[in-house]
């Protein structure tokens, strides 16, 4: 629970590589999971996958962003914020009914390329192990559910249903909940003496 008054909370999403810009606005009683699902949604990534940082829209560009990567640096961001938005409480013991001027949570996810950076300028940060599943692999998927039930079994058709066993068994088994997309999935393989590292599996 928070020590003060709630207040409204407005963020400012962006990732210039995928052309989101997006102004959500959120009571500051809003749990940390739950802004961060939420912007993961907006962004279409998994949540885990989600490297956050923010500067306030009244910084100057150039200034660094913090990083919003847990519920003790979403709270210090909240603190932060408050009497910026938040009318001061006058002498009489009633609070200012001056308004302030908007600033909102400029919000980016240092693991996307182009995120708008210090500075304003598109920067390519590279992603740890991007693995993607080869579009090829799904064209071959593609072709063998086409042919018709009737028609003989080629060499070719052999090795395509094979492909799509061992390809479904490789995703059963490896898929990525860290770098997989909700319509893409990855595959990745952790070493038992390396815990949080993520190698990728291609063909």
């Amino acid at each position: 629970m928070w020590d003060t008054e709630p207040f409204d909370m407005t963020f400012e999403i962006n990732d210039v590589a995928k052309g989101i810009r997006k102004n959500l606005t959120m009571s500051s009683m809003t749990l940390w999971d739950d802004l961060r699902n939420k912007v993961a949604q907006v962004l279409n990534i998994f949540p885990g996958s989600l490297r956050l940082q923010y500067r306030f829209s009244n910084e100057q560009k150039a200034s660094l962003p913090f990083d919003l990567d847990s519920d003790e640096a979403y709270k210090e961001m909240r603190d932060k914020l408050e009497p910026l938005v938040v009318p001061e409480i006058l002498k009489s013991g009633k609070r200012s009914t001056r308004k302030k001027k908007l600033v909102t949570v400029q919000l980016f996810d240092k693991n996307a390329e182009g995120d708008g950076g210090p500075g304003g300028k598109s920067t390519k940060v590279r992603t740890l192990f991007p693995v993607q599943v080869i579009d090829l692999k799904c064209q071959f998927l593609q072709n063998a559910a086409a042919k018709t039930v009737d028609a003989p079994m080629t060499k070719n058709d052999e090795r395509f249903e094979k492909l799509k066993v061992i390809i479904a068994e490789l995703t059963e088994r490896w898929t990525c909940e860290i770098h997989s997309l909700p319509d893409k999935p990855s595959l990745c393989w952790t070493p038992k003496d390396q815990p949080g590292t993520c190698y990728p599996i291609t063909q």
